[in-house]
């Protein structure tokens, strides 16, 4: 039947409306309505997608503006809803397995649908029970498995920092062809890009052991994807205690050489002796997001500001989602976090950076409040944990994982456009170029890494044990 949209009009019972959103970014769906509040009251469902509020389309929003609107709408709000598609709370959870937008989910569901796909795989025939009654045939099974079709790393020094690129990234197709791990790292500091480089060394070793399992970031996601971060964060920090004598840091219109001195606290510490600066303390890190693609899933892991987008289909009603989260001192999670926490450690400045309160590290204020490295400000508040997603990829065109300097300029649809009907390597090109073009300052672009995959999506039907395949278009 077909979905319509239909408007409810709410009053304000106390502090509530009587309801709760679920979703990162639109769309959002209705995922609790609260026992006689005024949702109920008005016959709001759960599971009802929310296409507007007071008559304003929620395309594109967060979650964020999105509850703004709804605070700010005073004692009467106006939802716009689409209903006839009642959505189970398990669907809820797990969104995109009907094309929603990426939320946390239920472990526990997603590994049944994966045993299922990998057990139809195994089916033999069944023997009848009784050769005077046969058993009837099973009815044809089916199973969506995705891979990697098409794939392409690319980065593109800007002209932030003159020639030096502080970004890096990979992507590595393991388990035969099966699986498939992609990373991009974005390296900050004097040293970043040592940082961003140890990333990717250590984590092609991990990749290619003969112990990594991928089929383990579908069943324990979180699990799995923190322990490969904890691997990340002990390279990164490895890398500490092995600075260069000298090291040359380019900008557009300066460039510095520090040396090596000691440091009566820290150790080792870089400095300039034509700078006014105090000693630099051997401090650095790079932001992280890594993607593992196995059977027909995604586990995304980020810790900083480096994104992840999921694109579909352009016919699609939301063509690119976001899979990511933005872990920096203008988010209101991480400020609470640094606030809450780290309190007298850290503070964050009115123009939105982490600031240590320790006078010998004080010079190192930050945007970003996760990363990987980063040994000395990580008494600041600085965590490597990452921001875990698990996402079914039926029907997903492509994915594309990508530093802020794609991320800043372009929009997630924009990011989508490019990448949907273009083969990987000239989408990759495609972002890295416009991107750079979009900077409003010529001076401040830059550096652009991104990884494109791109996906193919086959139905594998069963029958007693015989499997036959046929290709979607």
């Amino acid at each position: 039947a077909a979905t319509s949209e239909t408007p409810f009009v709410l009053q304000r019972e106390g502090d509530s409306f009587g309801f709760t959103l679920r979703g990162n970014r639109w769309p959002f769906f209705i995922e609790k309505v609260a026992e006689g509040g005024s949702a109920a009251k008005a016959n709001v469902q759960v599971g009802d997608m929310v296409m507007q509020i007071n008559g304003q389309p929620l395309s594109g929003m967060s979650l964020m503006a999105t509850c703004k609107l709804i605070k700010d709408s005073g004692v009467e709000i106006t939802l716009t809803l689409k209903q006839n598609a009642r959505l189970s709370r398990y669907q809820l959870q797990a969104a995109d397995l009907m094309g929603h937008a990426p939320v946390k989910t239920p472990v526990s569901k997603l590994q049944r649908q994966l045993s299922h796909e990998l057990e139809l795989q195994k089916e033999m025939p069944s023997t009848p029970k009784s050769a005077s009654k046969p058993a009837p045939p099973p009815k044809p099974k089916s199973i969506i498995r995705t891979t990697v079709s098409d794939h392409h790393f690319l980065s593109q020094v800007g002209h932030r920092h003159a020639s030096l690129n502080q970004d890096n990234g990979c992507c590595e197709i393991i388990h035969g062809g099966t699986a498939c791990v992609a990373a991009v790292f974005d390296g900050h500091g004097l040293l970043g890009e040592q940082a961003a480089e140890a990333a990717v060394r250590t984590l092609k070793e991990i990749v290619h052991a003969p112990t990594f399992s991928a089929a383990d970031f579908v069943t324990e996601p979180e699990k799995s994807m923190k322990a490969l971060f904890d691997q990340l964060q002990a390279a990164v920090i490895e890398e500490h205690d092995r600075p260069p004598q000298t090291y040359r840091y380019p900008g557009h219109n300066y460039a510095f050489t520090f040396k090596l001195e000691n440091h009566p606290k820290f150790g080792k510490a870089y400095e300039n002796k034509k700078d006014p600066m105090p000693p630099a303390p051997i401090d650095f890190g790079c932001t992280a997001v890594v993607a593992v693609v196995c059977n027909s899933f995604v586990c995304v892991g980020n810790a900083g500001d480096a994104s992840a987008i999921l694109c579909m289909p352009q016919d699609d009603d939301a063509p690119a989602r976001v899979l990511t989260e933005r872990h920096n001192a203008q988010e209101r999670v991480e400020v609470a976090r640094i606030e809450r926490d780290w309190a007298g450690k850290a503070t964050i400045t009115p123009d939105g950076y982490l600031s240590p309160t320790d006078p010998d590290i004080a010079q190192y204020e930050v945007q970003t409040t996760r990363c990987l490295g980063h040994r000395l400000l990580r008494a600041a508040g600085i965590v490597h944990d990452p921001a875990v997603q698990l996402v079914a990829l039926r029907d997903a065109a492509a994915l594309v994982l990508c530093s802020d300097g794609i991320s800043d300029e372009l929009q997630p649809r924009d990011i989508a456009d490019r990448v949907v009907e273009s083969a990987a390597a000239d989408g990759a090109e495609a972002l890295c170029r416009d991107a750079q073009d979009f900077c409003a300052d010529q001076a401040k672009v830059d550096d652009c890494t991104v990884v494109v995959l791109r996906f193919s999506h086959e139905d594998v039907r069963t029958t007693g044990g015989n499997l036959t395949t046929s290709a979607d278009a």
